[in-house]
């Protein structure tokens, strides 16, 4: 379905350990499946960074079949690659 698809970004902004990361996802993925959305290639990473800096954000984008095309399209880019 168009409107329950989504793909998660829970960036780590660069003092946050990836075990935070992860339960701090496990958390998200169970109150986005909760609420009936699908997710697709959820991506937990430390993409855009700053030195030292504690926390994370959280991105998400809804999706339907073009935009979820687009998404798995091939890529490669200063903060991201994907194949």
């Amino acid at each position: 379905d168009a409107g329950n698809r989504v793909a998660v970004l829970l960036n780590g902004l660069g003092n946050t350990k990836y075990e935070e990361l992860f339960v701090l996802y496990g958390s998200v993925q169970a109150a986005l499946q909760a609420a009936g959305l699908a997710l697709h290639h959820p991506i937990v990473d430390e993409m855009v960074t700053s030195l030292d800096m504690a926390g994370c954000s959280l991105s998400l984008l809804w999706l339907d079949d073009e935009l979820q095309a687009l998404f798995d399209a091939p890529c490669a880019s200063a903060a991201y690659v994907h194949v």
